[in-house]
């Protein structure tokens, strides 16, 4: 994966998971090599549990995480859109902001874009078989 140095956003979604992202983010950062990872951009939806508060603390020591907050209430549609048109690298992981989601799996989806037949891989897609 040297040659991707770089090349990953991690795109969140949450919306009043004050309880949760820190965590999640913490877990994405040790779970993503440094070299490859360029940005961890959380897009928050309006909460209104103190999420914001755990964000903004977080974005102090770790420089990787972006912080993008909604105006107003949207979804988590557009939460994501938001991240993804926020993200700067070419690859884009989304994961759900209340930690159902494994950060080591990322590395797992990105193998499967690496196709040894040759052929081009665009979007690799995992199914979650044990929910927390």
């Amino acid at each position: 994966m040297a040659s991707r140095e770089g090349s990953l956003s991690v795109v969140i979604p949450a919306f009043n998971e004050a309880g949760n992202i820190g965590d999640l983010v913490i877990e994405t950062i040790d779970a993503v090599p440094a070299s490859l990872l360029r940005e961890i951009v959380v897009v928050d939806d309006c909460s209104d549990d103190g999420t914001e508060d755990v964000l903004k603390r977080l974005s102090v020591t770790i420089p990787a995480l972006r912080y993008v907050r909604h105006g107003a209430r949207a979804g988590q549609s557009a939460a994501l859109r938001t991240g993804v048109r926020t993200a700067t690298a070419p690859l884009i992981a989304t994961m759900d902001g209340d930690g159902q989601n494994d950060p080591r799996d990322i590395l797992k989806l990105l193998a499967a874009l690496e196709a040894p037949s040759g052929e081009t891989v665009v979007l690799a897609g995992g199914v979650r078989t044990q929910r927390r």
